[in-house]
């Protein structure tokens, strides 16, 4: 081939490219934005279900009578702020050996 053959063809394949980049680029992004509106429903599918399901156990817990746990826990929480008792915090630190070697000098 004669150079400015060898230049026409350097000069085409940098625009193709281009193109071709460019047309990647769109490939991804549309992979990519697939990939967030499976995730997007994936997310409304599930808080749907824990919604029913959250329904159906206050459901239940009405006709057997059982009060509601949230409730009680407010209850709790006004008589103690009522009776002025202090928040206590137990910590407990628990230790243990993986592995004991012993080194001779």
């Amino acid at each position: 081939m004669s150079k400015d053959e060898q230049r026409q063809v350097r000069r085409t394949l940098r625009e193709y490219s281009r193109e071709f980049d460019e047309q990647d680029r769109e490939r991804e992004e549309n992979v990519d934005r697939e990939v967030v509106e499976n995730r997007r429903m994936l997310y409304r599918e599930w808080y749907a279900w824990v919604e029913r399901e959250q329904e159906e156990v206050n459901m239940e817990r009405e006709e057997m009578g059982l009060p509601d746990p949230e409730e009680e826990l407010a209850l709790q929480g006004t008589k103690s702020a009522d009776q002025g008792e202090e928040d206590k915090v137990v910590e407990e630190v628990v230790d243990e050996v993986i592995e004991e070697t012993e080194e001779f000098a």
